[in-house]
């Protein structure tokens, strides 16, 4: 079993531009696509449950979809809280 821990890599930077200042308007674009990503997740979870209770291991596939949405959504939240300036994609690869 592979031990792995996660790290947030932000570096600091002392200059901004004034539309840093606008920021979170950008979440009123955003959250529709987290919200449509949201119920998406929410199915991926429960049927996950159901795989691990009947089988008793993890699918790798739902497994990785789950780890995306919740990288996307840290790189999102660190973006919003005006802790680094690059912002998120819509749909993170």
């Amino acid at each position: 079993m592979e031990n792995t821990e996660a790290k947030l890599d932000i570096p600091y930077t002392p200059k901004i531009s004034r539309l840093f200042l606008f920021r979170p308007l950008w979440m009123f674009i955003e959250i529709w696509v987290m919200y449509v990503w949201v119920i998406w997740i929410g199915i991926i979870r429960f049927l996950m449950f159901w795989y691990q209770l009947i089988l008793g291991k993890r699918h790798d596939g739902l497994w990785k979809r789950n780890v995306r949405f919740f990288r996307h959504l840290t790189k999102w939240m660190a973006y919003i809280q005006w802790l680094t300036d690059q912002r998120p994609k819509f749909i993170e690869d």
